[in-house]
């Protein structure tokens, strides 16, 4: 399979939409009139079977060219896939742009203005570019760029799952830099067909070169002319030479067999090379293809004249069709050349037409709302494309002294969008159910609510009881109960983790009451079956039904970072991290977790992303672990179930509580309103628990309903979390328990400490040599400088042989004042072990009752040992 391969094809990165089609086959390199040649082959006849670009018959599925591909003795080279005109997918081919690593710049510029999935060439000197776009013309290549093709229709795509460096891994849509491309490569005219005949070019057969290509392009057999025309030769499986005479035949017919015009236009066209002009005895290879089309083809052009005359004068008495206006739409000149007047008149026709509201400021951008697959409103942005559909159908555009239809002007659209701060409502999340807006009011009604910026579109069939607005004690019993009663069968490991499970069905319909971020809602268990998954679905159920989002854990941090990108970017109500197996280490992650908007680059633009993070965020594992920055961001949900394969119990009660949920979906969600506006008639009294850092205005509204409510323990069980998750932390106090016991608090090395660590072995060095392992070391001890552990904090102390130098400092040292930290190290003592310190040496200390860092250490009156104070402060 890899005979020629330069390096090992990566066929797992393909995406997977495209393995989901019928539209693959296998390829062997052959040579064909001395040029190697990509031929498809069949799986099914295998060593006897083409297959064909324009025959599905002859295609197959991914996993059956990916497992004829694998056997050796089928001697294939890879797989394809065919593009049809029946799929939405545009083909990039850049030849030769990668030299030593480096891509030509306006290559680069290319894929970033493109914009999607980019991979690798088979020899690792090409790229392919795979867009969800329609080629804007016929064209697909040209002499004056030959390291540029582009297809859509009837040709075999070598992949090979290779991606460029930062390429998405998904197909996006580029309507708009594909037709800018195109016509950049081919020029404005998409047939690139000169202007019409005059009287000065008039030629053989009555008509001018340019006239008899554009009526062959509009003949019978226009599509099949026009991609011999443009250089495709998809339809003969690589076969170039079979392609030019098949061209020629065609200029055979069109021409009257003249060879001097048939040569003329030739060179016209994308099939045009060096190889045309290649000698072969008297003759060039172009002067024998001509001769033999004219011995092939019998009749001509100008045999037919006389029928084409009569059926022009059959057809001259039809009449032009006008497009009749719309009623009601205002009218709006496409011709006026006033810019700022005809932009004006666009944003209010817009105006007019956005009630109620289709049309927001989303992230920023101009966006309209539409349908996914499943029926859901999704956020799209407005590029010039669709900005152009919208306002072709919200006013009435015409032109000229009679008013005749038109379209809207290509600039006027540009114009429309460039327009600073546009005036559309702003858009922050869209919703399933009625939610709380951030001044306490609910509204039960559908569609845009302004207070909250959120849009409602419920699924139908969805019954909501009626909430109260003053709901009484009973009524707020009969709601905990129905929400109790949903979860009670679930074996929590304590009441905090029964707390967070009801504040995580909440969170979703306060989301917009908290000004701030969320924590992450860690739904764990010691083993698979235990109900993890059920139990977030049904948790989630009320407020978004079926439609959870749902992502894998990424491999590093650009692509966790793509990923919450894309998340947030669709408004999703809940991101639904599912099943993590690998270690929480994600910097990336971390900041979304706490961050109230997320900036992203846009991709091949030198411009930012703006999201408002409102999503409620969950994740589901089995014991994970995670660095500490991650577990600080995480509050537990844990279940346990204390028998062997959980996944065997019985005697539920609710032996489908997926079903159960959504049958009695309304009813939870009346709960959850019902319980939330019990609070709010209350005064929204906040928590008495004190807060969780980063998280105080969650802390204080999720809390202060359950409390409420009368749902205790919630955030009692973090510093058993913390002990268990924080994988990071728990090495660092091993660490620093067994070096206070060897060492106390004198100076130690670097060396001496990495020594300790291997005695403990707990701590991961990597695959590296002890050399480089004692420096990473070195590295991430540096990164722990001034932290509090246990009752110590790691303190820098200054360098002995240039060596970096550790020390101990308790912390009741710090907060009585004794020890003065900032002079720690300003006079490195000639031993490593030297003593710390004595309340007589050089090192300037403070006197008893002195703050000794301004304004980041409490006073002593102020100060308690670091083991009185919760587990949680110390991230």
């Amino acid at each position: 399979m890899d005979r020629n391969t330069p390096e090992a094809m990566v066929y797992d990165l393909i995406p997977d939409e495209l393995k989901a089609l019928r539209q693959w086959v296998c390829y062997r390199i052959e040579d064909r009139n001395g040029i190697p040649t990509k031929i498809p082959y069949r799986t099914d006849k295998v060593g006897r079977g083409n297959a064909k670009t324009n025959d599905p018959a002859t295609w197959h599925t991914f996993d059956e060219v990916l497992e004829a591909a694998a056997k050796p003795a089928n001697r294939f080279d890879g797989i394809g896939f065919v593009l049809s005109e029946s799929d939405p997918y545009v083909f990039v081919d850049l030849d030769h742009v990668v030299n030593d690593g480096e891509m030509e710049p306006w290559a680069l510029e290319m894929i970033g203005r493109i914009g999607s999935y980019t991979e690798f060439s088979r020899s690792g000197t090409g790229i392919h570019i795979v867009t969800r776009a329609k080629k804007p013309g016929p064209r697909c290549r040209t002499h004056s760029r030959p390291q540029f093709e582009i297809y859509d229709d009837v040709r075999l795509v070598v992949f090979t799952g290779r991606l460029w460096p930062g390429s998405p891994t998904e197909i996006n849509g580029a309507q708009e830099a594909v037709s800018e491309i195109y016509f950049d490569v081919f020029g404005e005219n998409p047939q690139n067909v000169p202007p019409k005949e005059s009287t000065k070019n008039v030629r053989p057969v009555g008509k001018s070169d340019p006239a008899l290509i554009e009526e062959a392009l509009s003949a019978t057999n226009g599509e099949k002319f026009g991609r011999l025309w443009n250089g495709n030769i998809g339809e003969y499986n690589g076969d170039a030479s079979a392609a030019d005479m098949a061209l020629c035949c065609m200029l055979a017919y069109w021409t009257d067999k003249d060879p001097a015009r048939m040569d003329r236009l030739f060179r016209e066209s994308g099939l045009m090379r060096d190889k045309w002009d290649e000698s072969r005895g008297p003759k060039t290879y172009g002067q024998i293809t001509i001769d033999a089309a004219n011995g092939i083809v019998k009749e001509t052009y100008a045999d037919h004249t006389g029928k084409r005359k009569r059926r022009a004068k059959r057809d001259a008495g039809v009449a032009k069709t006008q497009t009749r206006p719309v009623e009601g739409l205002p009218a709006i000149r496409a011709d006026c050349q006033d810019l700022r007047s005809v932009t004006g008149q666009c944003w209010e026709a817009i105006a007019s037409a956005n009630n109620p509201p289709r049309y927001f400021r989303y992230i920023g951008l101009p966006s309209r709302l539409e349908k996914d697959d499943d029926g859901m409103l999704v956020p799209r942005e407005l590029t010039p494309d669709r900005l152009r559909h919208e306002l072709a159908r919200v006013a009435n555009w015409v032109s000229g002294e009679q008013d005749e239809s038109a379209k809207p002007p290509v600039d006027v659209v540009r114009d429309v969008l460039a327009t600073p701060n546009p005036p559309l409502p702003v858009l922050a999340r869209i919703t399933d159910v009625p939610v709380f807006a951030p001044d306490g009011s609910l509204s039960m009604a559908e569609g845009y609510h302004a207070a909250g910026q959120t849009y409602r579109m419920s699924r139908a069939g969805l019954k909501i009881p009626d909430i109260p607005s003053a709901p009484s004690s009973g009524e707020v019993d009969a709601a905990k109960s129905l929400i109790l009663d949903m979860i009670s069968e679930f074996p929590f490991v304590d009441e905090a983790d029964r707390a967070h499970a009801v504040g995580l069905l909440l969170l979703p319909f306060v989301r917009d009451l908290i000004d701030g971020p969320t924590p992450n809602h860690l739904v764990e268990a010691p083993q698979a079956g235990t109900g993890k998954g059920l139990l977030a679905d049904v948790l989630l159920t009320p407020a978004c039904g079926k439609q959870v989002s749902t992502i894998s854990e990424a491999r590093d941090d650009d692509e966790w970072r793509k990923r919450i990108t894309a998340q947030l970017r669709s408004a999703r109500t809940v991101v639904l991290l599912d099943n993590v197996t690998r270690p929480l280490n994600s910097g990336a992650l971390a900041s979304a977790l706490t961050a109230t908007v997320w900036e992203d680059r846009i991709l091949g633009k030198s411009e930012n992303l703006h999201i408002p993070v409102r999503c409620v965020w969950v994740t589901t594992a089995n014991n994970p672990t995670m660095t500490t920055e991650i577990a600080r961001r995480c509050i537990r949900i844990r279940l346990d179930a204390k028998v062997d394969r959980p996944w065997f119990r019985d005697g539920f009660r609710q032996k489908k509580l997926r079903g159960w949920a959504l049958a009695n979906r309304g009813e939870l969600v009346g709960a959850a309103l019902t319980l939330v506006q019990a609070w709010v008639c209350a005064g929204m009294p906040a928590s008495e628990t004190k807060p969780l850092g980063s998280y105080e205005q969650w802390t204080a509204i999720v809390g202060g309903i359950l409390q409420h409510v009368g749902v205790p323990r919630f955030l009692s069980n973090l510093l058993e979390f913390y002990e268990q998750a924080d994988i990071e932390g728990t090495m660092w106090r091993q660490l620093v328990e067994a070096w206070s016991e060897k060492f106390g608090q004198e100076r130690v090395g670097v060396n001496d400490l990495f020594d300790l660590a291997l005695e403990l072995d707990v701590f991961d060095f990597g695959k590296g040599g002890e050399r480089s392992q004692r420096t990473a070391f070195g590295r991430r001890l540096s990164r722990q400088r001034d932290r509090v552990i246990g009752e110590n904090r790691i303190i820098a102390a200054g360098k002995s042989k240039r060596a970096s130098q550790w020390m101990l400092v308790p912390t009741s040292d710090l907060f009585s004042g004794r020890v003065n930290i900032e002079n720690i190290g300003e006079h490195s003592p000639s031993s490593p072990h030297a003593p710390a310190h004595t309340h007589a040496c050089a090192h300037a200390c403070v006197d008893e009752g002195e703050n000794v860092h301004s304004g980041s250490l409490c006073s002593p009156d102020e100060s308690a040992p670091a083991s009185s104070m919760p587990g949680y402060e110390e991230f």
